[in-house]
């Protein structure tokens, strides 16, 4: 069993900063952690292997300093970790870094299984998982919250969706994102943290993955970030005291946020 998971490095604050020409994010002096949603991914991948055995990949792709997040995917059960950069992949938008994970993918030999987390915490968007997906052409499962079942052939989750959950089985290969609900992040003990220091991260370029260079970075790059805001969070109650008023409420509320 080959199973492949991607990492993505994220702002650990919501005070980040856009730079005001290429509209990408401003990383200097800003903590960086791995997207929560992707160590769960990491959790079900280990999982996996427990049952059928195999090797796990993690891959992230970004600056130098994103090699931390493979590392600590190496900590939770992750074999090895694969670092996707080059100064032609900066402000790559989702459909260039489907992309380019896509050919990570055919470079390594596909793969049975490939997870990604539900979404990441920065642009919650939720659509380089399924992006990989339409390039492989492979199908998908969104919004894993169990492993049901799995053999050398299938696998089977109970998936979110907009109306509750569903019961799914699918053959590999397959590409799954995970939610929080999955799995319990384990304690990382002293040996793991010890084997992921002292592990090789592999480097991955543009050449040796053969990308179009007009497919990928802010020029290739089919939609653009014109702004990033934190929503302001009102904690205000509003007392119904007839139930004459509900409309006139309900209206003055949608007033109040035009």
């Amino acid at each position: 069993m080959f199973q492949i998971v991607f990492i993505k490095q994220v702002p650990s604050s919501t005070k980040i900063k856009l730079d005001p020409v290429s509209h990408t994010l401003v990383r200097s002096g800003v903590k960086m952690q791995a997207n929560p949603y992707d160590l769960h991914a990491v959790m079900a991948a280990v999982e996996v292997k427990k049952q059928l055995g195999g090797k796990i990949v993690a891959v992230t792709m970004g600056p130098p300093s994103a090699d931390a997040v493979l590392r600590q995917a190496i900590m939770y059960g992750a074999d090895e970790g694969i670092l996707v950069s080059d100064v032609l992949f900066a402000g790559s938008d989702t459909w260039s870094t489907s992309y380019v994970l896509s050919k990570v993918i055919n470079h390594l030999g596909k793969g049975d299984i490939l997870w990604f987390g539900k979404q990441a915490i920065d642009g919650d968007t939720a659509q380089v998982g399924p992006g990989v997906a339409a390039q492989l052409s492979y199908p998908q499962l969104t919004e894993m919250t169990k492993i049901v079942d799995l053999d050398e052939v299938s696998i089977t989750v109970n998936k979110r969706t907009d109306f509750g959950y569903n019961i799914v089985k699918v053959p590999y290969p397959v590409v799954i994102t995970v939610c929080k609900e999955a799995n319990v992040l384990r304690s990382i003990a002293l040996n793991d943290w010890e084997r992921a220091t002292c592990s090789s991260i592999q480097m991955m370029n543009a050449s040796q993955l053969d990308v179009d260079v007009h497919k990928v970075g802010l020029k290739g790059s089919p939609t653009r970030v014109v702004g990033i805001a934190v929503p302001s969070v009102k904690n205000e109650t509003v007392w119904l005291d007839h139930p004459a008023r509900l409309g006139q409420i309900i209206k003055d509320l949608i007033d109040n946020e035009k």
